[in-house]
């Protein structure tokens, strides 16, 4: 992992700076929407579908995206699904693991750390292959009780189990570094001092380096990112994708969502991405465009201004459309 764990930071800044997108449109094998989109929610119909993105693949639960990827271009946010598995991933593969008498067994393990304010996390580990080192088949269980590192509080479980792992002395487009992992969250909760944000499901990180780009995505069918701000979103069928190389990054993604805005009625809206969001590494888009559909033909169409400042929006209630102007710090 010496390329991948050097270029991961990379391509994590990178998604920090996308709001989402890519992907085919939601065609029929999504269920139809059940949300109408009208001039009166579509703000909060936006910013559910902003919420989803980022949650689970930039971290910006508010959808701003432009500060994120000013304020976390380290990709440090905590926030993040994605960030968050790549950052434990990590922690894992460079933990000490005490001698074992027995496969699928470590000893010392469960071990509690003090978080850095306040608090404590459990790591508990399975060596599958009994090689001492986090490898194909190995798990491992993070289990934090009110963990305070500075101004962010974790609570709750999160698990990862190896799938897949290749690592060639010199990667290339034909044989990359590579990694695959389960992730399950329970009941994780991030607080910052802007958003709560709990994580709940499965789904697959997978990640690559070929020695030029590094490329990363989340998959699986069922996920829920609840949020004090924005309310509860589930996804659907749901896939996320983003890559980085030395210039650019480019994000794209497909799902069903169920949005409960605070004070709102729960429903599904789809979401795609006809043309793939991407811009200048650490910068907002500059070319793509989403798409968010609702009931009875409704929709909003956000495409991304050439400038990296601004999105255009349409919005269609069903008779009428309406266009505005927005920078990314408002959406």
């Amino acid at each position: 992992m010496k390329y991948l764990s050097l270029a991961v930071s990379i391509l994590v800044a990178a998604l920090l700076s996308a709001c989402g997108g890519g992907g085919s449109s939601s065609g029929s094998s999504k269920p139809a929407a059940t949300v109408s989109i009208t001039a009166s929610n579509a703000d909060q119909v936006a910013k559910s579908a902003m919420t989803a993105n980022s949650s689970a693949q930039t971290g910006t639960t508010t959808a701003n995206t432009a500060k994120a990827a000013g304020m976390v271009a380290d990709g440090s946010n905590p926030q993040s699904a994605m960030n968050f598995a790549i950052n434990r991933f990590f922690e894992t593969q460079n933990l000490t693991f005490p001698a074992s008498n027995t496969t699928k067994a470590v000893s010392g393990y469960p071990k509690t750390y003090n978080c850095s304010t306040s608090g404590t996390y459990q790591v508990d580990i399975t060596d599958a292959d009994n090689s001492g080192t986090f490898t194909v088949g190995d798990s491992a269980v993070y289990t934090y009780t009110d963990c305070v590192a500075g101004t962010v509080t974790t609570k709750g479980s999160f698990s990862l189990k190896v799938n897949s792992y290749s690592s060639p002395s010199v990667p290339t487009s034909s044989n990359p570094e590579s990694v695959s992992a389960t992730l399950t969250y329970n009941n994780l909760s991030v607080a910052t001092a802007k958003d709560t944000v709990t994580f709940n499901g499965d789904m697959t990180l997978s990640f690559t380096y070929d020695g030029t780009t590094v490329s990363a995505s989340l998959s699986g069918s069922s996920y829920t990112v609840s949020s004090v701000n924005a309310g509860s979103v589930t996804f659907s069928n749901f896939s996320f994708k983003g890559s980085v190389n030395a210039t650019t990054w480019t994000s794209s993604v497909d799902l069903t969502i169920k949005v409960t805005p605070t004070g709102g009625t729960e429903g599904t809206i789809n979401i795609s991405t006809p043309t793939a969001f991407s811009g200048a590494k650490g910068g907002n888009p500059t070319s793509g465009q989403m798409k968010i559909e609702g009931a009875n033909g409704t929709y909003i169409i956000i495409t991304a201004n050439a400038d990296g400042v601004h999105a255009d929006i349409e919005i269609y209630d069903g008779t009428t459309k309406t266009t505005k102007q927005l920078t990314w710090d408002q959406l």
